[in-house]
């Protein structure tokens, strides 16, 4: 069963601004989820994408999921067969329904295929397509272009001249294929974004090692309308550089991001502004002794640029999600980190109405499964809640069998919210050591709050660090839930 672990905060801003919504929602169950690409929708709300192992009719299912405003989940969709059905990128379309590109091995030519989803405004499916050849064709961005058709990058095995190639498909309304074309060489040439540009053509990022410097060399593509390269441009050295994420600026030049490799510290994030020609105006890099790679970049209300990704130089874990402002000139604002202890890898940043950040990816320190789905809805300075509360549905009900731990790791105490069972007067709380033995038991006296949730501050200053589990009984909940002491 489903289990949503909900962070929600709502602050009230300075005058003659609106009201800001911030909210941390962790998706996902028992298995394996993935979240790649959010969106904010026409009515305020939100619509993530990625992929389940949870639920679904095979080994890994296309996920869609629908937030409102204030985080709450709306609705859930799976799409897919009996094997690997992979959903990568999400948009809008013009009549309020959804457009969802990734790539698929349970239908199609043969080996995986691309894999295009339509679906109505409440996720109930329309069409589908796919489109590849007998190897391997991965689609990873899609986006609808101003005729009401589609166009989508990816890299294709099946075509072209090389190893792999970057392969864009332009289709009609219905997914039908107007055009393909192929772009790289003997080598491997991968496409991962593509934005169609105010010309009516197509910009695309990616990574090549047909052309460059050496390794993976950053790649860019300009096009006509009808896919005809205007421009191709790599950049970097003899090591690795890639890109994962482009679009055209509010001047007509564009901005990227991906990861370049250093000498001495692995990946550091690597943004690169260039003019309408393709010609380099300036590139950055941020990171620490560790990887750190951007995934996703925007242009923000005020000119300048956000970033989002993950590091492992920063933070609180091994892996956390990173977000970074970056002014148009080429210099750095601010960072935020979240995450738990655990891998947190940001995939996906959008601007929302109210001029804050909206992003999503996967983490393995929140939430039931080894990976849940991570979102994240910040203000304009990317501040997030901190705050977890636990599993609130659209009726703003508390899900039974649901405990929050927060701060988790803790030090000098962790507090405990659940779901409080009004007719039951007999609550206890146990905690054990990982060898099932009884540490300590509370037994508090409990007001529920305005919410209906129960929330009890458990001490652990003289508990020694390492792992622990807290039993909570209340009538038929029984619930257990781990705890970490880090002194």
């Amino acid at each position: 069963m489903r289990k949503l672990f909900f962070l929600f905060f709502i602050l009230c801003s300075l005058k003659n601004v609106a009201q800001i919504n911030k909210f941390e929602v962790v998706d996902g169950g028992i298995n394996y989820n993935y979240g790649q690409s959010v969106q904010q929708t026409f009515d305020g709300g939100y619509i993530v994408t990625g992929a389940t192992s949870s639920i679904g009719n095979g080994s890994t299912d296309v996920y869609l999921f629908k937030l409102d405003s204030l985080g709450n989940v709306k609705w859930q969709k799976t799409y897919g067969s009996t094997n690997v059905d992979m959903g990568f990128s999400v948009h809008q379309t013009q009549d309020s329904g959804f457009i969802i590109a990734g790539y698929t091995n349970s239908f199609g030519a043969g080996g995986y295929d691309f894999y295009l989803i339509k679906t109505d405004s409440i996720g109930n499916l329309q069409w589908t397509k796919t489109y590849g050849g007998t190897d391997w064709d991965f689609a990873y961005s899609v986006k609808q272009t101003t005729d009401g058709g589609y166009v989508i990058v990816g890299g294709t095995y099946s075509y072209g001249k090389g190893n792999e190639d970057v392969y864009l498909i332009k289709t009609n309304a219905t997914g039908d294929t107007l055009w393909t074309k192929t772009y790289g060489g003997s080598g491997q040439d991968e496409g991962r974004s593509v934005w169609q540009n105010t010309d009516g053509g197509y910009f695309i990022t990616g990574f090549t090692n047909s052309f460059g410097a050496g390794g993976l060399d950053a790649y860019l593509i300009r096009t006509n309308s009808l896919g005809d390269t205007l421009w191709t441009k790599t950049v970097g050295d003899t090591l690795d550089q890639a890109l994962y994420s482009g679009q055209q600026t509010s001047d007509g030049s564009f901005i990227s991001v991906g990861y370049t490799n250093t000498h001495l510290n692995g990946k550091d994030i690597y943004i690169i502004r260039s003019n309408n020609n393709g010609d380099t105006l300036w590139t950055t890099t941020r990171g620490g002794t560790s990887d750190d790679v951007g995934y996703s970049i925007i242009q923000t209300p005020d000119g300048n640029f956000a970033c989002f990704g993950y590091t492992e130089s920063f933070g609180q874990g091994m892996k956390d999600y990173v977000f970074y402002k970056v002014a148009s000139g080429n210099y750095f604002l601010n960072s935020r980190t979240y995450g738990g202890i655990y891998d947190d890898i940001g995939y996906c940043i959008n601007n929302t109405k109210d001029h804050g950040f909206i992003m999503t990816g996967q983490t393995a320190s929140y939430g039931n499964g080894p990976q849940n789905i991570y979102t994240i809805k910040t203000d304009s300075n990317g501040t997030a809640t901190g705050i977890i509360l636990v599993g609130v549905n659209e009726n703003g009900i508390v899900s039974k069998n649901n405990i929050l731990a927060y701060p988790n790791p803790c030090s000098n105490y962790c507090r405990l919210t659940f779901n409080y069972i009004a007719s039951e007067k007999n609550i206890s709380i146990t905690l054990y050591n990982t060898l099932g033995e009884e540490i300590e038991q509370v037994n508090p006296s409990i007001l529920p709050d305005s919410n209906g949730l129960a929330n009890v501050t458990v001490a652990t200053t003289n508990l020694p660090s390492g792992i622990y589990l807290v039993k909570i009984s209340n009538g038929n909940f029984i619930e257990t839930q781990k705890i970490i002491v880090q002194h």
